[in-house]
């Protein structure tokens, strides 16, 4: 994986249950489009996020959902902790999993993050 090509908001509350959110992640094999919709909030603190469909394969694995958790350290950093459950498809997948692939998911997730923060620094989302 070699970093998010895109990230674009579809439908729902944009920060709410129901938002969902669409992925484009580079990798070497090409782009692999993510959708994803927001299943838990708690602002500032919580949110969770599962895939619209469990149809696609990303990076041989079967991703059931992303948790993350916030805490405000100070008024300009905060922790967050990401969690994330997946199953590997494949004798290999597990090997990959073993060996690298988480290493490339918490680099995705980190990505995620600093994605999301820009699209906070920028001007209200409109839902209509």
């Amino acid at each position: 994986m070699t970093g998010i090509e895109g990230m674009q908001f579809l439908r729902g509350q944009p920060a709410g249950i129901g938002g969902q959110w669409r992925f484009q992640i580079k990798s070497e094999a090409g782009t692999q489009v993510v959708e994803l919709e927001i299943t838990e909030w708690l602002a500032g603190e919580r949110f969770s996020l599962k895939p619209v469909r469990q149809t696609g394969r990303f990076y041989g694995i079967e991703l059931f959902q992303l948790i993350v958790d916030l805490s405000e350290h100070s008024a300009t950093e905060t922790a967050v902790n990401i969690q994330c459950e997946y199953e590997p498809l494949s004798k290999l997948g597990r090997i990959k999993n073993l060996a690298f692939l988480r290493r490339q998911y918490v680099a995705f997730l980190y990505q995620a993050v600093d994605a999301l923060n820009q699209l906070a620094a920028q001007e209200p989302l409109e839902t209509s």
